[in-house]
């Protein structure tokens, strides 16, 4: 029987949410841009293996809202994160960790959901440099486990997607297995 279950991807703008996505379902599904904002509402990846299926929710990215568009994302941030099985908080490497990330960790912590951390571009970090960002996370309350990945590299991106299977609670099919989004054809 195959495990399933929703994993909603939040961060700040820019991060690599999306890219990310991408590379957790081999297809590309989600909007990449160097723009913040650029995803606007929350988008559905599906990936399905012999195992499982992992419906992940791709979320807006973290901001201070100044206006009704913004404070529409921060309502679909907050849906999106509600009755999933794991939130995966996704933070850039190469900018650093610093309180903003750290404070949406303790956020959401209240939920009672493994939060699993995807440090990412990796490829792009100094890695004497990465080490002492990852110390921040080392041992911090809430956080089940700590990746670092390259999504542009395809780099750690397999290693996270079968960490985060022993987080999946449900037995359902939600989908189709050829399934990779819940968008129309005409959306995408």
């Amino acid at each position: 029987m195959r495990k399933t279950g929703f994993i909603a991807i939040v961060g700040f703008a820019n991060a690599g949410k999306s890219t990310l996505l991408n590379a957790l379902i081999k297809q590309k599904v989600s909007i990449i841009s160097p723009k913040p904002q650029t995803t606007r509402d929350s988008i559905m990846g599906i990936w399905t293996d012999d195992d499982s299926q992992m419906i992940f929710i791709d979320t807006p990215g973290f901001l201070t809202s100044k206006n009704a568009l913004g404070d529409y994302m921060l309502k679909s941030i907050d849906t999106a994160v509600q009755d999933v099985d794991c939130i995966l908080v996704v933070i850039d490497g190469h900018d650093g960790i610093d309180d903003k990330e750290l404070s949406q960790i303790v956020k959401y912590r209240k939920r009672n959901v493994p939060i699993v951390v995807a440090v990412t571009k990796t490829d792009i970090t100094q890695p004497d440099k990465l080490m002492t960002e990852l110390e921040k996370l080392n041992g911090m309350e809430g956080i089940s486990e700590v990746y670092c990945v390259s999504a542009k590299r395809n780099k750690g991106v397999d290693e996270l997607k079968q960490g985060l299977k022993k987080y999946l609670t449900g037995n359902a099919m939600y989908f189709e297995e050829d399934d990779i989004t819940d968008k129309s054809q005409r959306y995408m």
